[in-house]
């Protein structure tokens, strides 16, 4: 009975060390976004109304891209920063700034720096251009791995200074 009791114990305590380091790993570990929008990150972006006070304005976006700035209808010129929270394949986020007719004027991409895959993490780019137009839109969206094609894509309007 004596063996029989000792391998019990031996198993008992090995249970209890294995409940203890999957406990303290869950702990740890980072839960995945697994709702539309849920990011680790601000998003929503304040900017200051006429009064000087700060205003509260929802970022565009779709399932996997949100832009927080520039927002829709913001006036940029050459050198403006795109920002935003992307869960993209490779994390690859694509850029795309349009004249008033649907010209490309650059087109480019930066990295979302995503904790993990399938989590949404930042991105930011500076955009250089030279445009005599008034208005304009970006893009940002990914390129799928299954076809080649844009998705989730999310359009700015914007105007130039």
């Amino acid at each position: 009975m004596r063996k029989e009791q000792l391998f019990l114990l031996l198993v008992l305590a090995a249970l209890a060390i294995i409940l203890f380091l999957a406990a303290s790993r869950f702990s740890s570990r980072k839960i995945p976004y697994l709702f539309v929008g849920a990011t680790p990150y601000p998003t929503t972006a304040i900017n200051p109304d006429s009064t000087g006070e700060q205003t509260s304005i929802t970022p565009v976006r779709s399932k996997n891209i949100e832009v927080l700035s520039p927002l829709g209808g913001d006036s940029v010129k050459s050198g403006f920063i795109v920002k935003g929270n992307a869960r993209v394949f490779e994390s690859v986020v694509s850029i795309r700034l349009l004249d008033s007719v649907g010209n490309i004027l650059i087109q480019t991409t930066t990295m979302a720096n995503a904790p993990d895959a399938g989590q949404f993490g930042p991105f930011e780019k500076m955009i250089n251009f030279i445009t005599t137009d008034s208005s304009g839109a970006l893009e940002v969206y990914q390129v799928s791995a299954k076809d080649g094609s844009e998705i989730d894509k999310v359009s700015v309007p914007l105007l130039f200074n």
